[in-house]
């Protein structure tokens, strides 16, 4: 993966690991007979979401309407919001999206519903909706049962907009590092899943999209019967969060932040020219490519500071490292572009279009 670059820090992926991360998320997904809808909050990409598309992702979700936005100026016309709309600009940008692009917005409440269905009809336009239910993890959601049915009910007769089904995360089951307990919190909440969809088919409303799970439930799919489609996305970096943290086995590390060693002030430590200002440190740390003996110290905003292992010892001052990405979401959103790397050559630039949509 060595390649030559103008400057260091900088981001980039190894496209072979890339593509065959990508394709595992692809097959898995399709094995456990569901659509894929890919999360883009990881990399934040219109060029790389084609890439999803073209391997047979059905569309891409989004966390915010700007995200949408930017990806729908580049072509992309199925569009999941997975967050929730409020206010009267937001419903009338969200209206213009609609317009153009085949979105949908999911809610929790009949507050956010009610404004959104006035600004679609407004511009004549029909918006497809989900409703959120709380499976568990206890952040967004309406209460699964009758405050879910009757939300769907009242959604269902606002004319602008279209009941499509129910959207749902499991995310408090992420780290649960017990397999047992694990799966039983998946089975639990996939349960919640299944309920609400026959409560909505018992009412004849519609459960046509079911959308749920992230990367970190890849290997519990099988229980994830009412679904009809996945969200996972992050796991096309394969973030050593998701092997390590969340035990999801067979997926190579593809994203990488590649640093500069400007001091070498002790035989045992080197001092990159990266620090948390260019790669991130929650949920998982950085760690050494190719040195794996190495320890990353002391992280502040400029630097990292190495406790090299003995082959590590040979690094100099203006040599490179590459820092393996611990966890993509908080780091790709700190750079401008992200590189594509193939047999020590750069083929891609990409800029990272939807970085600082933050409404």
């Amino acid at each position: 993966m060595d390649f030559d670059s103008d400057f260091a820090p900088c981001l980039f992926a190894s496209l072979p690991q890339l593509e065959a991360n990508l394709l595992q998320l692809r097959t898995r997904i399709a094995a456990a007979r569901k659509n894929w809808r890919p999360h883009i909050k990881c990399h934040k990409i219109p060029a790389l979401a084609w890439k999803q598309l073209r391997l047979g992702a059905i569309g891409i979700t989004t966390a915010k309407l700007s995200e949408a936005e930017v990806f729908a100026q580049a072509g992309i016309t199925d569009i999941l919001l997975a967050h929730l709309l409020v206010g009267e600009k937001s419903c009338q940008r969200a209206a213009n999206l609609a317009r153009e692009t085949n979105l949908i917005v999911t809610v929790d409440h009949y507050a956010q519903a009610e404004p959104l269905a006035l600004a679609c009809r407004a511009k004549g336009v029909t918006c497809r909706v989900l409703i959120e239910v709380n499976l568990g993890m206890n952040r967004s959601g309406v209460r699964p049962g009758q405050d879910a049915l009757e939300l769907a009910k009242g959604v269902d007769r606002l004319s602008g907009l279209k009941l499509v089904g129910i959207m749902g995360y499991e995310g408090h089951t992420n780290r649960i590092a017990e397999p047992v307990i694990k799966r039983q919190a998946m089975k639990d909440a996939m349960g919640i899943v299944t309920r609400t969809k026959e409560d909505f088919l018992k009412a004849g409303l519609s459960t046509e999209v079911v959308s749920t799970s992230g990367s970190a439930q890849l290997d519990l799919l099988d229980l994830a019967e009412g679904s009809t489609e996945i969200q996972a996305g992050g796991l096309m970096f394969g973030d050593p969060y998701y092997e390590r943290m969340c035990s999801i086995p067979g997926f190579s590390p593809a994203l990488f932040v590649k640093a500069t060693v400007v001091s070498r002030p002790a035989l045992d430590r080197a001092v990159l020219n990266v620090g948390r200002k260019g790669i991130a440190t929650e949920f998982y740390p950085p760690t050494v490519h190719k040195y794996p003996h190495t320890q990353v110290g002391l992280i502040s905003a400029e630097h990292t500071v190495l406790q090299l292992c003995p082959e590590g010892q040979k690094l100099l001052i203006g040599d490179t490292v590459n820092l393996i990405v611990g966890y993509s979401d908080f780091t790709v959103m700190l750079y401008d572009e992200l590189l594509g790397v193939r047999e020590g050559q750069i083929e891609a630039h990409w800029p990272i279009a939807a970085r600082g949509k933050l409404v």
